[in-house]
């Protein structure tokens, strides 16, 4: 069998969207802890894209998301100063439907029990 028939299918699924400053998208040569305490502004959301490839010897993914914890648990974050700096660094938006787990069974794939 050719290297070429090993993958099957590629798809891109979005686990929830996520907004970030925009000093972190664009540099702009602005020292990042300057910006981390300064910024009030925020990226429009972006997909928190999910890479499913179907290959012959089974399913790979590729960036698995980000989990829905982050959004639910308070604790997810560290506390202190670097929870503080979490928070200030990332906006998670992930609805109960947007889970990889959801998404995954949305293309038939099934958890194994």
């Amino acid at each position: 069998m050719t290297s070429s028939t090993a993958i099957t299918k590629v798809s891109v699924i979005s686990t929830g969207h996520v907004e970030i400053r925009p000093q972190h998208a664009r540099g702009t040569g602005t020292p990042m802890i300057w910006w981390l305490l300064t910024s009030r502004r925020w990226t429009a959301p972006r997909p928190i894209n999910v890479y499913v490839i179907e290959h012959r010897d089974g399913l790979v993914l590729f960036d698995t998301g980000q989990s829905r914890a982050s959004v639910t648990d308070p604790h997810y974050f560290p506390r202190g100063i670097v929870g503080f700096f979490y928070r200030r660094l990332a906006r998670f938006a992930i609805g109960a439907g947007d889970t990889l787990t959801a998404q995954l069974e949305a293309l038939g794939y099934r958890h194994p029990t």
